[in-house]
C-alpha cells in the first residue's frame, strides 16, 4: 500500500468513526469536538500525512478542539512552514491547508500567541501572521512591541507588521503609533507592510497621514503606491495629503498613478482641489502618461456639483464606455446627466457586455423620481432584455423612479 492510499484509509477511518461527518464530506465545517471526540494525537499525526485531504481534515479538526488543541500547535507551525513548498497548490492543496493551519491556530485564543511570536521570523509561507492576525486584539501589544524593538531582527519586526496589517479595524488600533514609526523604516517590507496596515484603520489612521505622505519621495513605486491608498482608505481625515495625491497623477509609474485617483475618489469632497488635474486625466489612459479612468471618473464624482466643469468629458468618457462616468454624471448634476444617459443606455441594453448597461440604470436609479425619461426605456429592458440580471436592475431602478407625484393639495 502506497503512502496516498495509505492516507485515503485514515480518512475512510475516520469517517466510519464519526470523525468525518457527512457535513464536512459536503464541505461544511467541521463539528465542534467534544470530550467523546478522537483523541487530538491522531489529528497530529494526520497532519503529516502525504495526502492533502487528510492534512486539511486533521488541522480542521484540531481547531474544533479551540484551547485545549495547544498541544497541537508545533505541529500546526511544523505544517505551515513546509506546506507551501508543497507540490498540491489550487483550491484544494497546500494553501487550503496552510488557511487551515492558520485557522486552527487562532482558534486556541490568547493562549496561543506566545508560541506564535516565538515562531515569528522563520519561513512560514504567512501562516502564524494570518493566525495572530485573526486572533486580534490580544496579540496587538506584543506585535507592537517588536515592530518597535531595537533588538529584534529585522524578519521578525516585518513578520510583526504583517500580522498587524490582517486584523480589523478595531482591533488594529493601539497599535497606530507603532505603525507610524514603522513608516519611517530603512527596510522597504517594513514601510509596506506599515501603509497597509495604516490603510486599514480608516480615519483612526490619520495621525500617520505626514508620514504617508513622505512616502511619495520613496524609490521604491510599490510603496507609493501602498502609501496612495492607504490615504483614500483615511478619506477625508487626509485631506491635507491631496496636493500630494494630485501630483501623483503624474507619476511615472502607472500602479502610483491609479492608486492616487482611486484615493481622491475615497476623499470625496475634500479632494475638490484636485480638480484641474483629474479633469486633465480625464481621456489619458494610454501609455506613457495615462491614468486608469474608472478611478478618475469616481474620483470626480464623488466631488459632485464642484466638478461641473468635467461634466462634458465625462460625456465624452461614458460614450466610450467608461462605466464609472454614468454614476458621475448623477452625482455632478443629476438634471442635465438624465438625457444623457437614457440616450447612452438605449443602443448598449441589448449587449452581451452588460457592465455599463447595469452602471447607466444604477445612475438612474439614484437619481430617482427626477429621471421620469428613462422609465419608457427601462420597462423595456426589464421585459426584454437579454439578461435576468438586467431584468431586474432596470425593475429594480423602476421601483424608485417611476413614483406618482407628490400630492401637495393639503398644502
Amino acid at each position: 500500500m502506497n503512502h496516498s492510499d495509505h492516507a485515503r484509509r485514515l480518512v475512510l477511518i475516520a469517517a466510519i468513526l464519526g470523525v468525518v461527518t457527512a457535513d464536512e464530506e459536503a464541505g461544511a465545517a467541521p463539528q465542534v469536538a467534544t470530550d467523546t471526540s478522537p483523541d487530538i494525537e491522531s489529528f497530529i499525526v494526520a497532519l503529516d500525512a502525504p495526502d492533502y485531504e487528510a492534512r486539511f481534515r486533521a488541522a480542521n479538526w484540531i481547531g474544533s478542539f479551540g484551547e485545549r488543541g495547544l498541544v497541537a500547535a508545533p505541529a500546526l507551525i511544523a505544517l505551515l512552514r513546509k506546506e507551501p513548498t508543497r507540490d498540491t497548490w489550487g483550491p484544494q492543496g497546500g494553501m487550503a491547508v496552510a488557511d487551515a493551519a492558520s485557522h486552527a491556530l487562532a482558534a486556541m485564543g490568547p493562549a496561543v500567541v506566545p508560541i506564535l511570536l516565538a515562531a515569528l521570523g522563520g519561513d512560514h509561507g504567512g501562516g502564524i501572521c494570518e493566525a495572530l492576525g485573526l486572533i486580534g486584539r490580544p496579540a496587538v501589544t506584543p506585535l507592537s512591541q517588536i515592530v518597535v524593538s531595537t533588538v529584534e531582527s529585522t524578519e521578525r519586526r516585518v513578520d510583526a507588521v504583517a500580522a498587524l496589517g490582517m486584523m480589523d479595524r478595531e482591533s488594529l488600533k493601539p497599535a497606530v503609533a507603532a505603525l507610524t514609526g514603522a513608516l519611517e523604516s530603512d527596510n522597504w517590507r517594513m514601510r509596506f507592510g506599515a501603509a497597509t496596515a495604516v490603510g486599514r484603520l480608516g480615519s483612526d489612521g490619520k495621525v500617520a497621514v505626514p508620514a504617508l505622505i513622505r512616502l511619495f519621495g520613496d524609490r521604491n513605486p510599490l510603496i507609493r503606491s501602498e502609501a496612495a491608498t492607504a490615504l483614500g482608505r483615511i478619506g477625508a481625515e487626509a485631506r491635507e495629503a491631496v496636493p500630494r495625491l494630485a501630483d501623483a497623477l503624474l507619476d511615472p509609474e502607472r500602479a502610483v498613478r491609479g492608486a492616487s485617483a482611486g484615493a481622491l475618489a475615497g476623499m470625496g469632497q475634500a479632494a475638490e482641489s484636485a480638480l484641474s488635474q483629474l479633469t486633465q486625466a480625464l481621456g489619458k489612459n494610454g501609455p506613457p502618461d495615462g491614468v486608469p479612468q474608472d478611478a478618475v471618473c469616481a474620483a470626480l464624482g464623488n466631488i459632485g456639483p464642484a466638478a461641473a466643469g468635467a461634466f462634458p468629458r465625462l460625456v465624452v468618457a461614458l460614450g466610450t464606455g467608461e462605466y464609472n462616468a454614468a454614476l458621475a454624471l448623477a452625482r455632478i448634476d443629476p438634471q442635465r446627466a438624465v438625457p444623457v444617459l437614457v440616450t447612452a443606455l438605449e443602443p448598449v441594453s441589448s449587449s452581451e457586455s452588460q457592465a455599463l448597461p447595469h452602471a447607466i440604470i444604477r445612475a438612474l436609479e439614484e437619481i430617482g423620481p427626477s429621471a421620469k425619461l428613462s422609465i419608457p426605456l427601462l420597462k423595456k429592458i426589464a421585459s426584454q432584455a437579454v439578461t435576468p440580471m438586467l431584468q431586474e436592475a432596470a425593475a429594480k431602478a423602476l421601483q424608485r423612479i417611476d413614483q406618482p407625484a407628490e400630492d401637495k393639495s393639503d398644502e
